[in-house]
């Protein structure tokens, strides 16, 4: 392939910048991939076998995969650990030049004839261009309002299960579910709403959510699976701060308080302590 420039840099080590940096790899000289977190160095594979092989990968264990085949490509460089600033330009800003990024080490700037935004929703490029003097690229917006929860479950032993159930949003049912083989024996159970529906946010709400249409041997694995992360986690943080936090409301008001002119509740400590 024809060359087409000495250096190309891509923002962010997601799959997104991942599959990006390939691209450019056969038509420039060297490609660097900017990353503002260390990069993990490896995960763990779960794989069910059938006539036809399927694969069902967390997150993480997907992008550790695709990581490594990038890194197999002798001119791409992974630099993870780097905080990605301002894009850089030559001084009547018709052309751009590179982008800035800092370490622990500092702030430097690395030149490129292009530069690919593959950061998703933490993006600064549109703010960047604008300040620049250019217009931010054109949005398309798609309103749904799609909101999900998941947990880890670990079925009971011998529960019969295929290997995924996926239900889907129909027309007067703007919910759906999924349950699907996870990795270490665990699987993950996710509920999903739209159209300005949530879901519940315990397990057992998710559950009764979607007894009205998933078929009942799959409820029945339901109601019998461990789960395996936190359940409702803010309500039991507020429930466990609610003690120190209340006491140190307590001190901060206390003197206050003992103003009669100051409205409010007054425990038996606080009169006490006013008395």
């Amino acid at each position: 392939m024809d060359k087409t420039g000495d250096h190309a840099i891509v923002l962010g080590a997601s799959v997104g910048g991942l599959l990006a940096a390939r691209a450019p790899a056969e038509s420039y000289d060297a490609v660097t991939v900017v990353e503002r977190d260390v990069l993990p160095s490896g995960a763990e594979n779960r794989r069910f076998r059938d006539r036809r092989a399927t694969y069902v990968p967390s997150r993480p264990l997907l992008e550790h995969h695709v990581r490594r085949r990038v890194r197999a490509i002798p001119n791409i460089t992974l630099l993870d650990g780097h905080n990605v600033g301002a894009l850089t330009t030559t001084p009547d800003r018709r052309r751009g030049t590179g982008v800035q990024v800092g370490s622990r080490d500092g702030v430097r700037i690395m030149t490129a004839d292009l530069v690919v935004d593959a950061m998703g929703r933490g993006a600064r490029t549109p703010a960047g261009l604008e300040k620049l003097g250019y217009r931010r690229p054109v949005e398309e917006h798609v309103v749904v309002h799609v909101v999900y929860r998941s947990r880890l479950l670990r079925l009971a032993p011998g529960t019969p299960m295929e290997k995924m159930v996926l239900i889907g949003v129909v027309s007067g049912r703007p919910a759906g579910m999924a349950l699907f083989g996870y990795k270490n024996d665990m699987w993950l159970f996710t509920v999903a709403a739209m159209a300005g529906r949530e879901p519940p946010p315990s397990l057992g709400g998710m559950i009764f959510a979607v007894e009205a249409y998933a078929p009942d041997h799959v409820v029945a694995a339901l109601r019998t699976a461990e789960p395996l992360d936190e359940d409702d986690l803010s309500r039991r943080f507020f429930r466990a701060a609610k003690k120190p936090i209340g006491v140190a409301w307590q001190l901060a008001i206390g003197s206050d308080l003992a103003l009669p002119e100051v409205e409010g509740p007054r425990s038996v400590q606080t009169r006490l302590g006013n008395a």
